[in-house]
């Protein structure tokens, strides 16, 4: 025999003992080498690859044990290994299970707008947004960026601005206004708001006024009948002799002293 000799069977084999076989078919069965008689001849002792089988003397592997991880260590079907296990919302590996967060760094969405995301649970709690606008109207409506905060705005009026109303006018006070209208009257620059805005010190020409409209108006007509003494002013009969000339030579040259 080239192999070995069953002297009670008068016949050549391939075994008669376990010693006559060796890896990866240790085992003599029916004088044949097998690699296995039962299944614990096929356990390699690793969980995770599933509970190996023997069938006709031979290892059947398994399906791994696990529809997620394998935890190898503790013989246990796990979610999650490592952070590369998990994604989407719950991207952090802690305790074998996929969470949001471990720690609020984990939540930080790089928007201080939305305000300091923290974690709670393993969960990612939202912060409380920013308020920027300071229900101001009069200093523009302010923003939010990303990354600096609160933004201020550019005024929202080229003029002035009254806040109460929240609207842009010409003006909110005379200091707003200039040249021929210098008076603000109903957010508008005017000429006038009384009389006494328009008079131009001069008492020969009457006395002007200030219409509803904020304009200066002229009298229409002086305060005299005859002549009109501006250095006095008071109205007076002549103010020179020509003023008295009654054009008849007869009666002499008629001159004015003193207005009369």
């Amino acid at each position: 025999c080239a192999e070995q000799c069953d002297e009670a069977a008068d016949s050549c084999v391939e075994c008669l003992a376990n010693s006559d076989c060796s890896e990866p078919t240790p085992l003599c069965s029916g004088n044949v080498c097998v690699a296995c008689l039962a299944n614990s001849d096929c356990d390699n002792g690793d969980f995770c690859d599933g509970a190996e089988t023997c069938n006709a003397g031979s290892c059947v592997a398994a399906s791994a044990p696990c529809a997620e991880q394998c935890d190898e260590a503790a013989d246990t079907c796990v979610e999650c290994l490592a952070d590369s296990d998990c994604s989407g919302d719950t991207p952090v590996c802690s305790g074998n299970v996929c969470v949001g967060c471990t720690v609020d760094a984990d939540c930080d969405n790089n928007n201080v707008c939305d305000g300091l995301e923290t974690c709670s649970a393993g969960a990612c709690q939202a912060g409380t947004a920013l308020v920027c606008d300071d229900g101001i109207f009069c200093n523009g409506l302010e923003t939010c960026n990303a990354v600096g905060g609160c933004q201020s705005a550019a005024a929202p009026c080229a003029q002035a601005c009254d806040e109460p109303t929240d609207t842009c006018v010409e003006c909110v006070a005379d200091s707003d206004c200039s040249g021929s209208t210098p008076f603000c009257a109903g957010n508008t620059c005017v000429a006038c708001t009384v009389d006494a805005d328009c008079g131009n010190n001069k008492f020969c020409d009457g006395v002007e006024t200030c219409n509803a409209a904020g304009s200066c108006v002229s009298a229409a007509a002086g305060p005299c009948a005859e002549q009109c003494d501006e250095t006095t002013d008071t109205c007076v009969a002549c103010l020179t002799d020509a003023d008295c000339d009654n054009n008849n030579v007869c009666d002499g040259l008629e001159t004015c002293s003193a207005g009369a």
